[in-house]
């Protein structure tokens, strides 16, 4: 087991664990059960010891333990393309248009193509989000930060979700794509039905939402890339339009459109959604908010923590390719596997006190942005971005307290997303 050492610079009091839960014999996971809705964690810690590997009730195998989650992330016998039964799998392309658009983007293709396409994305946007790393960078999502909140400390309350989160990480995906910032409203609604691509089509309807959304999004991007080639600015599409060229095998419009999607929906929901998670956690630990409250610099480490403690992926999917025997089990080819991240990052095998919420933990190798050549691309612009926006928020709201006493997580497959977190920025209760 591969045992982390914990790094310790103050003494704080931790989070009691999450409780034990009591199970059946026969008991059988259900992932979009509302116990697991609610709280994932007794249930992935029943598995991870008693059912490492374990067939839940949709069929698809579970993967509960650091070290099979992190060997399943490079195994070349687990393919990303769609299941075989799934509303997106590449059968369905000629059909929908969420099927044409899932077999072309990074998370669902294996191999050269996937290489090819990441290889020549890459290259310029790690040249694009250095802009956001040092003190202009910082300076930058300080003013945004602050330009969004300004209006709302005037409220007795405001959602950190929908009313500062969303805002503030779509604007800054415009400024880094070049999209403008008038756009936001429905860029943010193509969005959230662009990430129904990872998750269950609840319905034929939110189907058929799904690709006219999605054909409207490639209609808009398929403009803003004209746009750019007639007159390229200091944005990474234009950047990236002038790095294709170069490319040994350019990628088609398609491509890049699709793309485009791709970055512009996982970097916004990556971002507003966690806010919520971020705050919650924060007051429901009152010594660890105070830890931070007093040492702004400890805010990387909180975002860290709490990206391993409860991130907004829960687990990402994958395709058996061939027979594969694990503890016991074969799980036959054509088979889904689930490599459940939440889980593998609370394993005490790895991780001494991993069910305790503590931003002293200094953790590494934690797995909630995946890891290797499928591991997530905007992972440093996401942090950025949560880093400065909570200091921002804590800076400027020095009595910030929460203004709800319950919440409700979004049933979906996969994603941890809170609906709502309301905060009282200038109202102690």
């Amino acid at each position: 087991m591969f045992l982390t050492k914990l790094f310790r610079r103050n003494p704080s009091v931790k989070a009691a664990p999450t409780p034990a839960a009591t199970f059946d014999p026969g008991f059988v996971f259900d992932p979009l059960s509302d116990d697991f809705i609610t709280n994932p964690y007794p249930i992935l810690a029943h598995l991870r010891e008693h059912a490492p590997v374990h067939r839940c009730v949709t069929g698809a195998w579970v993967l509960t333990r650091y070290e099979d989650v992190l060997a399943a992330l490079s195994d070349k016998r687990l393919s990303n393309a769609p299941a075989p039964y799934a509303v997106v799998n590449q059968r369905n392309a000629d059909r929908y248009v969420c099927a044409q658009v899932a077999n072309n983007i990074l998370p669902f293709l294996d191999g050269e193509l996937h290489q090819r396409i990441r290889f020549v994305l890459g290259r310029s946007f790690f040249k694009a989000i250095k802009d956001f790393q040092g003190e202009s960078g910082k300076a930058q999502l300080e003013r945004l930060a602050l330009d969004i909140l300004t209006p709302l400390l005037k409220q007795p309350e405001f959602d950190v979700i929908h009313d500062f989160g969303t805002p503030f990480s779509g604007r800054v995906m415009c400024q880094c794509m070049g999209f403008d910032e008038q756009d936001l409203p429905k860029l943010a609604q193509w969005s959230e039905m662009f990430l129904y691509l990872f998750s269950v089509m609840p319905s034929e309807d939110i189907r058929a939402q799904v690709d006219q959304a999605l054909t409207e999004f490639r209609l808009y991007l398929k403009k803003v890339l004209e746009q750019k080639r007639r007159h390229p600015a200091d944005d990474w599409i234009s950047a990236l339009l002038a790095d294709n060229q170069e490319a040994t095998t350019p990628l088609t419009d398609s491509e890049l459109i699709d793309a485009f999607m791709l970055f512009f929906a996982d970097g916004l929901e990556n971002v507003d959604r966690f806010l919520g998670t971020v705050f919650k956690l924060l007051f429901e630990q009152p010594e660890q908010l105070a830890l931070v409250k007093a040492d702004h610099s400890l805010i990387g480490d909180l975002v860290d923590e709490c990206l391993r403690y409860d991130p907004p992926a829960q687990f990402i999917g994958r395709i058996a390719t061939e027979d594969i025997t694990l503890h016991g089990h074969t799980i036959k080819a054509h088979s889904a596997v689930f490599l459940m991240l939440g889980s593998a990052n609370r394993d005490p095998q790895q991780y001494l006190e991993a069910d305790t919420f503590d931003l002293n933990h200094g953790y590494k190798n934690t797995l909630e942005f995946g890891r290797g050549h499928h591991s997530c691309f905007g992972k440093n612009l996401v942090r950025y971005q949560m880093i400065e926006a909570v200091r921002v928020i804590l800076s400027q709201c020095p009595e910030l307290t929460l203004a709800q006493q319950s919440f409700q997580w979004e049933k979906r497959l996969a994603h941890r997303w809170l609906t709502h977190c309301a905060l009282a920025p200038n109202h102690p209760r």
